[in-house]
Parts: C-alpha cells; structure tokens; sequence
C-alpha cells in the first residue's frame, strides 16, 4: 500500500501567474491521491489575492528583499514553526524566492526538500557580483541535504544545471499539465471576415506584447486587419493600449480574468510573442480549447508545439514572421480548425495535471 506523504509547499506569494496554477492543480491532484499537501506563502496576506482558491496554512509577512536581514531571520524562524508544527515528509519548494528557505529547514528536520524550477531567470547567468554571491549561497545551502530540483522543460533543466551548477541526475525533467476539465474542445469555427488574436501574460517587456501589436499592424498595412485581446495585468499595460492607439490597432485589454475558458472562447487564435519562457500555462490552456496557437521558439515552447503540426513557432522579437504566420491562419479556415484539434490532442497525451503529479510523487519517492 502506498504510503500518505505529509508535503509542505513552500511559495513567495500567490497570485494570478502561470507557476500559481501549477501549483493549485498539483497540490488538488494529490488530495485526489490522498496525500496531505500543505501550502505555506513566505510572504504577507495583503500583498495580492489568494489564487485559485488554494488554502495557505501560514502566511509569514517576508518582504522579499535579500537585503532585509531580519526580515530573513524572522521569516526563516516561522517556517521552523510552522514545518514543527505540519511535520512533512518532503518539502516542496517552488520559484527560488523560497528555495534557499525551504532548503535549510529541510536540512534541520532531515527531510527531502525538491526545489521546482518554473522558469529561466537572467540572474543565474548574469555576471553581476551580487548574483555570483546569490548563486554561491544558493549552492551552499543546497549542498547540506537531501535535494532534488524539478524543471518545468528540458530548456529549463539544462539552463539550470549550466548555471546553478547542481549535477545532472539531481534534476529531472517534469512537463507542466493542467487540469482537461477546465478547458472543453469547442466546436470547429466559422469563417469570419475579421479574426480575433488574443494572449495571455503579465505587462511586462519578456511577455513581447509589443510585437504582437506590431504584427496586427503589419497585418492591417496589408488589407488583413485583426482585433487583439490581452489578458494580463502589469507595468507596461498603459504603454502597450498607446502603442496600439499610435498604430491604429484595435486592442482589448480585460485585465486579470477569472474565467479564463470564456476569454478563450471569445478568441480565433492565440499567439504568445514572448522572450523567456519556462513552460507557459497559458499556452497549454489555449490549446487545450481547440485554439491554433502560434509562439515564440524559446524555452520549453518547442516542447510543445511540434511545427506545423499542432502550432506554429516563429523567432522571437520578430513582428515581420509572426504576421506571416498569423496570414497562414488567417487565410484558411480549415487549417485552423485542423490545427486547434491537434493541439488539444497534444496537451491530452503529454501535458494533463494528473501525469505531472504522479511524476512528481515519483521525486519525493526517491527522497523519501
């Protein structure tokens, strides 16, 4: 009989993001498994909405600044009492925010810790001093215990191993899923005289938001004109609605949205233009829906979309080669069609919640 595992998730925050909704359906797939997840947030309560209804056992009020010593100190001495308190076989931690914590307590309770990579941060390559020492310091906490890392794409598993410098057997591969159930393969879509593009992301100059604005006008330059929609929030929204304002493309911005099948079904195609890209959410969600889906060919996107067959993958920062392949799209109607049923088959046979938790349990196995 398979062992109850007692898991404490660790996280910086929660909030309306990509690596939020892995975790919600992680930590939901494994009470299906009736194992005890719990979910502790390093960070305070007020500093953005609970996501996807997930139930926090602790919120420890962490600033989430390095140089905040005490704030350190404190938040490190209530994630001691609150892993006493729960008393888990395995430690989970997700985004490197609330690696360096998770580790140590794992280490002092002789426990397994697994360190999940979402993404592909700049600051593990980057030269600067306070980033050799933040990796330094990393490393030496992560060389103490019992430690496993999870990478959300090979791209992400490879980058890490190069530039953490951990050894390749202590990271394994395991693919985002997300839950089918959400997400209903919608009909084959009419012809219409006019397409709608939407995309998913926070406002924010990795997200290429601007080039797919700039693509919509090329598009419109040459007698193909488009609406776009953009869900997301962040810092550069304003800067985005001017630019398509400056260039006559007619853009809707809804915001965070809460019923994420209705905007994609709003939608005749979905492009994500980003730069960085660890294994995007919003990308297998689209494509769950039957949407055609075009991205940027980094990070794990090319794990996803085999080219041609269930997607399209153009170069990023490239507005000229993604209106060229949102014409493809735009000029036929069937290819749509066929294209969205073959996405939704990909995500089914490779990227459901319920193949990344049982992966996942398989790590804490070998910890265990």
């Amino acid at each position: 009989m398979t062992k109850r595992l007692r898991i404490l998730h660790v996280v910086p925050q929660l909030s309306a993001g990509g690596a939020e909704r892995v975790i919600a359906d992680l930590v939901r797939c494994q009470l299906d498994q009736k194992d005890d997840p719990r979910v502790c947030v390093l960070g305070h309560r007020k500093c953005g909405p609970i996501a996807y209804g997930l139930r926090v056992e602790q919120f420890l009020d962490y600033s989430g600044s390095f140089r905040d010593l005490g704030g350190i100190v404190d938040c490190l001495e209530k994630l001691r009492d609150t892993a006493r308190d729960i008393n888990p076989d395995v430690i989970h931690a997700h985004l490197w925010p609330a690696a360096p914590f998770a580790a140590r307590v794992a280490v002092e309770r002789k426990v397994g810790c697994v360190v999940h990579v979402h993404d592909a941060r700049a600051w593990l390559a980057s030269g600067q001093l306070r980033y050799q020492i933040q990796r330094a310091v990393y490393r030496r906490i992560f060389s103490r215990g019992s430690l496993r890392m999870i990478a959300v794409s090979e791209a992400v598993r490879r980058y890490t191993v190069q530039h953490m410098l951990v050894e390749s057997p202590l990271v394994r591969t395991i693919h985002n899923g997300i839950d089918l159930s959400r997400f209903a393969l919608r009909r084959d879509r009419p012809a219409v005289d006019r397409l709608t593009i939407g995309s998913v992301g926070r406002f924010e100059p990795e997200k290429g938001f601007d080039v797919l604005i700039d693509a919509a006008a090329e598009l419109a330059r040459q007698g193909k004109a488009v609406d776009l929609a953009i869900a997301g929030d962040g810092p550069e929204k304003e800067a985005m609605r001017a630019r398509a304002s400056r260039l006559g493309v007619n853009l809707r911005l809804p915001g965070v949205v809460a019923d994420m099948p209705g905007f994609y079904d709003e939608l005749d195609a979905f492009v994500l233009p980003s730069f960085s890209e660890g294994l995007p959410i919003s990308l297998l969600e689209a494509m769950a829906t039957g949407l055609p889906a075009i991205a940027s060919a980094v990070g794990g996107i090319p794990e996803v979309i085999r080219e041609g067959i269930d997607g399209f993958l153009v170069p990023p920062g490239n507005a000229f080669s993604l209106a060229d392949a949102l014409t493809v799209l735009i000029e036929n109607d069937r290819l749509r069609n066929s294209i969205g049923r073959a996405g939704r088959e990909r995500v089914e046979a490779h990227f459901t919640a319920a193949a990344m938790s049982v992966a996942v349990r398989e790590v804490y196995e070998d910890l265990i």
